[in-house]
């Protein structure tokens, strides 16, 4: 089959990660991505993923203030939905796939004037009130959609609660777990290098694990080494991480890197023993952890979001209270003293993604999705 996908965003995150290995991946069908020029079609290009750069739909961004963010939306939604109609009759697509809660708003008038199944895939866990409403209209305007969910944290937030149970489906992202081959163990007779990573944003609290940092004993905190390497979203924020390390006196043990090509994250997390993430919002289902775990590392995890359901805590992993650098100071204190048995913990975090979060298992989920909306679809043409 062909499937459209469609994306308002020009980063790399974890919505546009896992879209990538799944377009690599599945082998029964073609994908035709249509995005904004950017940082998310430069990999699409590397990866020699088929796309088109949208001249209408743009990332919405809080920053750029509200008549911006507007003139965007409605760019999206008029001009973008001519774009998806046009290419869609062009390519004979099949399938409409709206990569994020956004895209599915340029999606939906689109899928109903060409007749073409939708599949939302939705990456946030939003308890917004507005989009809740708004998800609840939408998907009754049209009977041949599918809404997949990351997690059941997605699919029992506020913005899905609405939506008629028949219309979703719970699909956990998944990883192509030869990509991240296990490191060789813990490396505890050295430095332990702790390893924060990802889109720098404030909900992904950098600063709660600084803030950490900063009240471990000196005695431990002199075994450590820190890293904070990702794509700086909000240089406002970012700036503030780099004082706040300097007013706690932590530069000697924490540095920042630039963000690293997606197919050097495995590279990255060799040099790692021990990940955190230490979100303060929910993260649906954090590919971050994802990537640490199917390496075999230590992970340290806000108890938020997709996490519960990824980490078993205690056995694939730790989770802590979110917004707590006290307990999250505890608990790195613990983990660093009891390293060198941590291995066990990294191996079961391997098995947990390879018996749960591989990419086949996604794909062979999708395939039945398609399936079934393309079946549904020739019973309405009929």
């Amino acid at each position: 089959m062909n499937i459209l996908v469609v994306s308002n965003v020009d980063y790399v995150g974890g919505a546009e990660t896992v879209l990538a290995d799944l377009a690599v991946r599945d082998q029964r069908n073609s994908y035709l991505v249509l995005a904004p020029i950017g940082k998310f079609t430069e990999l699409l290009c590397r990866l020699r993923i088929d796309f088109i750069g949208s001249r209408y739909i743009r990332t919405l961004n809080r920053h750029s203030g509200i008549i911006n963010a507007f003139s965007n939306l409605f760019s999206g939604i008029f001009g973008g939905g001519y774009e998806i109609v046009r290419i869609a009759r062009a390519r004979r697509i099949d399938i409409l796939y709206a990569n994020s809660l956004r895209s599915g708003i340029y999606c939906m008038i689109p899928s109903i004037v060409a007749r073409i199944p939708l599949l939302w895939h939705v990456h946030d866990a939003s308890e917004s009130r507005v989009w809740s409403v708004l998800m609840s209209c939408l998907t009754r305007c049209k009977s041949n959609i599918k809404v997949v969910g990351v997690s059941e944290c997605v699919l029992n937030s506020r913005v899905l609660s609405h939506v008629s149970p028949s219309r979703k489906a719970l699909v956990y992202n998944g990883l192509d777990v030869s990509v991240y081959s296990p490191s060789s163990g813990i490396r505890g007779g050295e430095k332990i290098s702790i390893l924060l990573y990802g889109r720098i944003i404030r909900w992904k609290g950098y600063d709660i694990a600084i803030n950490a940092l900063s009240m471990i004993s000196v005695n431990v905190r002199s075994r450590l080494t820190c890293s904070v390497v990702g794509d700086c979203s909000d240089p406002v924020y970012y700036a503030e991480l780099v004082e706040l390390v300097r007013d706690l006196g932590l530069h000697d043990i924490v540095r920042f890197g630039p963000s690293v090509p997606r197919e050097h994250v495995p590279v990255l997390l060799d040099s790692a023993d021990v990940v955190i993430h230490s979100a303060v919002n929910p993260d649906p289902l954090p590919t971050v952890v994802l990537e640490a775990m199917a390496k075999g590392k230590v992970v340290i995890a806000s108890r938020v979001g997709g996490v519960p359901e990824i980490i078993e805590d205690g056995v694939s992993g730790y989770t802590v209270p979110p917004d707590n650098p006290q307990e999250l100071a505890k608990l790195i204190e613990r983990v660093v003293s009891q390293i060198n048995s941590s291995y066990s913990v990294g191996k079961a975090a391997r098995e947990r993604i390879l018996d749960v979060f591989s990419i086949d298992k996604k794909v062979e989920r999708f395939n039945e999705l398609y399936s079934v909306l393309a079946k549904d679809s020739r019973k309405e043409k009929w």
